[in-house]
């Protein structure tokens, strides 16, 4: 014979596992948290490419005889050919020290998700670019 305490609700007649509104609790949540995913991918690739294009740079030949138009201009020209198009070239700073170059591009991305809730995802990177010859 098994003992059942119905004021404490112990027993084989109470419920076991999730109701149905814990279940749609968990898949919208679920649901919210792809939906954030999906659309974050996208901003961190692009960031990628910008630091390896960024990263790239000093390696490039002679481009520390340039000056900070040119160097502009050839990083501007790298995100076009890796597919980098909505770049606002304001978020490239160069500045010039004693005896280098340093670029740094600072920018922010935003990004809606639903109704009026937007993402604000914020990116900062530098490379010192330094003369090639003596």
């Amino acid at each position: 014979m098994q003992c059942t305490d119905y004021a404490t609700g112990s027993g084989p007649s109470r419920q076991r596992g999730l109701t149905a509104i814990s279940w749609i609790f968990i898949i919208a949540l679920a649901v919210f948290l792809g939906m954030i995913g999906l659309k974050l991918v996208p901003i961190y690739l692009n960031h990628y490419t910008i630091q390896t294009v960024l990263r790239q740079l000093p390696e490039e030949p002679f481009i520390g005889d340039k000056g900070p138009a040119e160097i502009r201009k050839s990083l501007l020209t790298r995100f076009k050919i890796n597919s980098i198009y909505d770049f606002d070239p304001n978020n490239i700073k160069i500045q010039k020290g004693l005896r280098n170059y340093t670029v740094e591009v600072t920018y922010t991305v935003r990004e809606p998700v639903m109704g009026n809730v937007d993402m604000l995802v914020s990116f900062s990177d530098s490379v010192e670019i330094t003369p090639t010859g003596p």
